[in-house]
């Protein structure tokens, strides 16, 4: 946030927020964006008309250990990297 306030120019560029391995802190940063708003911080970053932040993604997000292990087991097999 301040290096926007230090380069104002670029207020008006477009910005999405990404992340890719361990990415969930990207849902913090989007969150303190949010916090921001609802405290009259600046910049304000209009998330509800997509006026500034345009969204965000997550790369390679842990959602399920046990499903994704089992997903693995499965891919792996299908692959013949493994023998059945």
């Amino acid at each position: 946030m301040q290096w926007l306030i230090d380069h104002p120019e670029f207020l008006s560029n477009p910005v999405y927020v990404g992340g890719d391995s361990y990415s969930g802190i990207i849902l913090l940063v989007v969150q303190h964006i949010s916090n921001g708003n609802e405290d009259d911080a600046e910049p304000f970053i209009n998330l509800k008309k997509q006026k500034w932040l345009l969204g965000y993604l997550l790369g390679n997000l842990v959602t399920d250990f046990a499903m994704e292990k089992r997903a693995q087991f499965r891919f792996s097999l299908g692959m013949r990297l493994i023998p059945d």
